[in-house]
């Protein structure tokens, strides 16, 4: 469709209902290709909802989902692949397979979506991956084994293995130490210089301020406002104010911090 023509993701009045409430109520956004999109709410407001029934994971109620111009419905074996090859999904609760090693984790999507490549390139590949973000366990141990932080850098690690075009991320910094954060945050900057979109659940103020092209903030299951970060720091809405206040904090002392160190620099020259 033209309408989507440079768009990564486009919703349109999507809806989610459940049993006994309705967490996600009509929300319509286009994410542009390579852009990273942060999506942000108080706890239960309904946007990890959103971003699972926005990329297939579970199925909504009513609405439209199109992923690269692409429209999401019932989805075949086949389909689902071709849909994980191109989106990748970080959960929340890491989500790995607890019967099988680390190493099997990280293995089997690339079997499923690259069948091509013999088993020492695949190796070759899970190995560089996990040097890249400095993993540093046992690739054999199971996943019980690991931390919540341990666990959650294998998930990372498992979702941009098959290097999709889409990556959407549930708190990918929750339960995960400083350094582990660092290491997140570094892949995230050479996935969005890559070109790849990014769409990120976070409350992490240094994720949101440092990464954060537009923002998404969504209330009660409602969509308030999706615009750049300059627009939604400006909106007068006292809810969206209070949800991204911490960010803006941050910004602004990231902003002072960067102004410093180029006067400093100025200073010296």
């Amino acid at each position: 469709m033209a309408d989507d023509a440079g768009v990564a993701l486009n919703t349109k009045d999507l809806i989610v209902e459940f049993e006994n409430f309705t967490p996600v109520r009509g929300i319509s956004v286009k994410i542009r290709e390579g852009s990273t999109v942060a999506v942000m709410g108080r706890s239960g407001s309904g946007k990890s909802t959103f971003i699972k029934a926005a990329s297939g994971v579970i199925p909504a109620t009513s609405g439209e989902v199109r992923v690269f111009g692409r429209l999401l419905g019932p989805l075949n074996n086949r389909e689902l692949r071709r849909l994980r090859k191109v989106c990748g999904f970080v959960f929340q609760d890491a989500a790995l397979w607890q019967n099988m090693s680390v190493y099997r984790n990280l293995a089997l999507p690339l079997e499923q979506h690259y069948p091509e490549l013999s088993n020492a390139e695949r190796d070759k590949k899970i190995r560089r991956a996990v040097e890249r973000i400095r993993f540093t366990d046992d690739l054999n141990l199971r996943p019980a084994s690991l931390s919540a932080g341990e666990a959650k850098l294998v998930a990372f690690v498992r979702a941009i293995l098959t290097e999709p075009k889409l990556l959407i991320l549930d708190e990918p910094t929750t339960f995960v130490d400083r350094t582990g954060v660092d290491r997140i945050l570094s892949m995230l900057r050479q996935l969005k210089d890559a070109g790849t979109t990014l769409v990120v659940v976070s409350h992490n103020a240094t994720v949101v301020s440092q990464l954060a092209d537009e923002i998404i903030v969504i209330d009660e299951g409602e969509l308030l406002i999706h615009g750049s970060t300059d627009q939604v720091a400006a909106s007068d809405n006292p809810v969206v104010r209070d949800i991204v206040s911490d960010v803006l904090d941050q910004a602004a002392t990231f902003d002072s911090d960067i102004l410093s160190l180029l006067g400093e620099i100025d200073d010296e020259g």
